[in-house]
């Protein structure tokens, strides 16, 4: 049986116990699998002299790369690679074909007919294994001259239950071979109507790689990202007009818009990476540019490309004149995978001519897709008014804004779900924050040039989307009217997290740890035995997970109440929040986050819960209060409990741990150095640092929040940071930091125009101690990074993570994204 061991042969060259003289038989024109380093190894240790073997090293010598020169290539001949991809190449640029035709025969054809074997598959050089990748070419070669292709052989020959192989039993699959089959199997459906389903299945393997992928996508046989990326838009550009041709009927439509969005990520990102000359890549700036090109001609045809025409329109343009620039002076680059790096020139010229030749691409805005994406364009202009109101994306050019948006709008179809399958939201008015969670995300990354993957983006959209709902969910939990209902709902909280465990070694949990309790509460600490597992979260066979909630798991306020005013059911809030707590499970769980992250990942969870109780409990005692005879008509009502803190203590405590930033951090922190595969923050000055960095990002998200929120507060009687006494002491000298960002809101416009009200002079003085936190954030943002312990890839995350809440609080100065209580 034929194996690429053949090619390898030098790597048992010490190995007494392998016998080379059985491997005669193999030889294939003086070659073992065509391989010169192989050969040469099997000449050395058989017993016999091989004069066929010495035909061909002395061949290779003399003809291959080196020309006689001494270099020898690792493969020699490629005849069959160079021949099926360079006209593969220029076929699907769409413009070349008459090039190829000679007299009355076709050439290519001519020559595939002497070359291929009877069952059509072919190897990278005559008479060696058949390979998926060369023999997928082949057949989009022969659909594209009008011939049928090879889609049944290759089924037969190389797919797996979930994608196609190289080789037979490879190690590790290629993404690029895949991209190839989809694309040939879609070339030659009216041949092979049986391949739709193997198609829905590398498709869904390709876009789970693409959804998962921590930074630039690459492939085993090209260290470019953009190789990967023009095969993947080739592919998935093509499956897209096939199903809406209706070829391709029993296509998911989950799947497409998924393919969608990691098609329409693959645009930005080559629209953002192009370089001032035009160029794109470092390895081999030609070849790679070309790719690229190639991509975004493809990718150009998607349904919401068109609003950046100018853009696209302009990077083809620059990337062109580069090409025209440099073709002439161009080296060989070094971007082939085989056993080294090396270069393909007759490829390489092909690319690149396929790029400076190809035409626009067919537009993918049928009804269907058009029905299937329902992207409410109109409602755009409103959230880019919000947006460029922000000191944050202030020098972020408007078509990224955009494309962020709309980036969001295509991830929003599938929050929709979890926001529904959550928590029960009876009582509550429209959840318009779902709405923006994920713009901030994609802007985020989008400012930072995609440094997570849509796999991290999407995890942590769901946590901000049940962030939210969880605040709703206690903010109606409790009846105003019994204080005994908080120490109750405590001990429901200690019960669940007791009746979950943590994946994971239960000697890491042995020990008890008390976990403080944000003051205001007459608890003064939590016993935490950090035990939690995702009993109700479900993994696929991709490694994605998905939440599994209860239909309708939460109390709800105005039903099934007793005399004592205690829920009739208290299991109800532990099946809402079970759920809540086994999702956290489930996404640690997925992406191997270590054991020893688990008990401060949920110690810190179960700190957030209890702060929101705190929170609501002193809420309700600031709502029983009375404004002070004494006090201004137009000043917020003062909170004078008896055991009322301080307005430094409170916001340092209840109130930072309440907005969700402290738990959402540690777990965000862990997710992405998992998904990075780097090391977590170790040494304990870089996790001082970001414990610093955390407080400063969550007191200064608090105080945007309460900016924002003031006037629902006073209506609802929640208490502010603008209520404690020693917060409303001071004067207008401390407000000039406060102007800038006040000026980009409705309310500054409005409070400029007159004399300052006292609600409006304690709002900027949200705004300058929010400024002041700032301050802080900058500078330990800056001594992390300086931290040489501190990876790269892991601080690029973390930027992301700072800036999404940067932008939330931001928003909030402009406009309150929380639903009031109907």
């Amino acid at each position: 049986m034929p194996s690429t061991i053949l090619h390898s042969l030098e790597a048992f060259y010490g190995d007494k116990r392998f016998s080379f003289d059985s491997l005669r038989s193999r030889l294939v024109y003086g070659s073992m699998m065509a391989s010169p380093s192989a050969t040469a190894a099997y000449l050395m240790r058989c017993n016999e002299w091989d004069d066929s073997a010495e035909a061909y090293l002395r061949l290779t010598l003399s003809n291959g790369a080196g020309q006689g020169s001494g270099g020898v290539p690792s493969a020699f001949p490629s005849t069959n690679f160079e021949l099926i991809w360079v006209a593969s190449t220029l076929l699907k640029a769409g413009s070349v074909r008459s090039d190829l035709l000679t007299g009355d025969g076709d050439l290519i054809l001519d020559i595939f007919e002497r070359q291929m074997p009877e069952n059509g598959l072919v190897g990278f050089a005559p008479g060696i294994q058949p390979d998926v990748d060369d023999s997928a070419n082949a057949s989009i070669v022969l659909s594209l001259l009008g011939k049928p292709g090879l889609s049944r052989q290759m089924r037969d020959q190389f797919e797996t239950e979930t994608h196609f192989e190289t080789y037979k039993s490879e190690s590790n699959e290629s993404l690029s071979a895949n991209c190839n089959i989809v694309l040939a199997l879609l070339l030659n459906l009216k041949h092979d109507p049986g391949a739709v389903s193997a198609v829905e299945k590398v498709s869904k393997y390709l876009v789970t790689r693409w959804f998962n992928a921590d930074g630039p996508v690459r492939d085993k046989w090209n260290v470019s990202e953009y190789y990967s990326t023009m095969l993947f838009a080739q592919a998935m550009t093509k499956l897209i007009l096939c199903w809406e041709a209706s070829e391709l009927p029993s296509l998911s439509k989950e799947l497409l818009h998924q393919i969608v969005l990691v098609a329409f990520r693959s645009l930005l990102r080559l629209l953002y990476m192009q370089k001032t000359n035009g160029s794109w890549g470092s390895e081999g700036p030609c070849e790679e540019t070309a790719y690229a090109i190639l991509a975004l001609v493809d990718l150009a045809g998607l349904p919401m490309a068109s609003f950046f025409d100018p853009q696209i329109t302009s990077a083809l343009l620059h990337g062109r004149n580069f090409l025209k620039a440099h073709i002439q002076a161009a080296k060989p680059e070094y971007i082939w995978v085989e056993k080294v790096l090396y270069s393909a020139q007759n490829l390489s010229q092909a690319y690149i001519f396929a790029a400076l030749s190809m035409p626009e691409s067919p537009p993918m805005d049928g009804h269907h897709i058009r029905s299937l994406l329902s992207i409410d364009y109109n409602g755009m202009a409103k959230f880019i008014k919000v947006l460029e109101k922000l000191p944050l994306l202030a020098s972020q050019p408007r078509w990224l804004i955009s494309a962020s948006w709309i980036e969001g709008q295509l991830f929003l179809s599938m929050l929709h779900q979890v926001g529904r399958a959550a928590f029960s939201r009876a009582g509550m008015s429209k959840d318009k924050y779902l709405a923006w969670i994920p713009v901030m995300w994609t802007l985020a990354n989008n400012m930072h040039q995609c440094s997570v993957s849509a796999r991290l983006l999407f995890d942590m959209m769901c946590v901000s989307v049940l962030n939210f709902q969880v605040d709703e969910f206690m903010e109606t939990l409790l009846d105003p009217g019994n204080e005994n209902e908080v120490s109750t709902v405590r001990n429901i909280i200690e019960d669940v997290f007791k009746s979950i465990d943590i994946p994971g070694e239960t000697e890491l949990l042995s020990g008890s740890a008390n976990i403080p309790i944000p003051l205001g509460d007459t608890t003064s600490s939590v016993h935490a035995t950090e035990v939690v597992q995702g009993a109700d979260a479900t993994s696929t066979s991709t490694g994605d997970v998905q939440p599994t909630f209860n239909a309708n798991p939460v109390l709800q306020k105005s039903h099934d109440r007793n005399d004592s005013g205690l829920p009739s059911s208290q299991s109800s809030i532990s099946q809402s929040l079970g759920p809540f707590i086994s999702y956290i499970t489930g996404l640690t769980t997925a992406a191997c986050v270590p054991l020893s992250s688990y008990p401060r990942i949920y110690a810190e969870l179960k700190a957030f819960l209890h702060a929101h109780l705190t929170q609501t409990h002193m809420n309700m005692n600031f709502s029983t209060q009375k404004r002070a005879a004494d006090a201004p008509s137009t000043a917020p009502p003062v909170y004078h409990g008896l055991a009322a803190p301080s307005f430094r203590i409170w916001l340092h405590a209840t109130a930072a741990v309440h907005t969700s930033c402290p738990y959402s951090f540690t777990l965000y922190l862990a997710l992405a150095s998992a998904t990075h595969g780097v090391p977590p923050l170790r040494t304990s000055t870089q996790r001082y640092i970001a414990e610093d960095l955390r407080g400063h990002l969550a007191r200064m998200c608090r105080l945007y929040n309460d900016y924002g929120s003031l006037e629902r507060d006073l209506a609802e009687g929640n208490l502010n940071s603008v209520n404690f006494p020693d917060f409303q002491e001071g004067d207008d000298d401390e407000l000039e930091s406060a102007d800038s960002l006040v000026a980009n809101t409705v309310e500054g416009d409005e409070a400029n125009s007159g004399g300052m009200a006292e609600e409006e002079r304690l709002k900027r003085r949200l705004l300058a101690l929010a400024e002041w936190e700032r301050k802080g954030l900058e500078r330990a943002v800056e001594e992390l990074e300086r931290c040489p312990q501190t990876d790269v890839r892991l601080m690029g995350a973390l930027k992301v993570f700072v800036d999404v809440t940067d932008l939330f609080g931001q928003v909030y100065v402009v406009k309150d994204l929380a639903s009031r209580k109907t």
